[in-house]
């Protein structure tokens, strides 16, 4: 999902796209993965029972690797800490 995409989705112009996010110092991708975890640490600390990387690849990661090294870069933890963390 880039900006081309976003644009067309939203009826604005691949330049209005880039200076809305811009304002709020990110970029797309970046917003975009930044609320993927998010769903991820919810799904995790609301005792979802499938395995890490299945939350991962079903949030469209498709690196479990990848996806933990986010997550630790975020959240400071890696995923199995966050759950193990709000599992008690």
């Amino acid at each position: 999902l880039g900006t081309a995409t976003l644009a067309a989705m939203s009826g604005k112009s691949p330049r209005a796209v880039q200076k809305a996010f811009a304002q709020v110092a990110t970029s797309p991708s970046a917003y975009i993965r930044r609320e993927r975890l998010n769903r991820a640490a919810a799904m995790l600390r609301d005792h979802d029972e499938r395995s890490i990387t299945s939350i991962a690849f079903d949030l469209g990661f498709s690196d479990s690797a990848f996806f933990s090294r986010c997550f630790r870069q975020q959240f400071d933890m890696t995923p199995l800490a966050w759950r193990r963390r709000h599992q008690q």
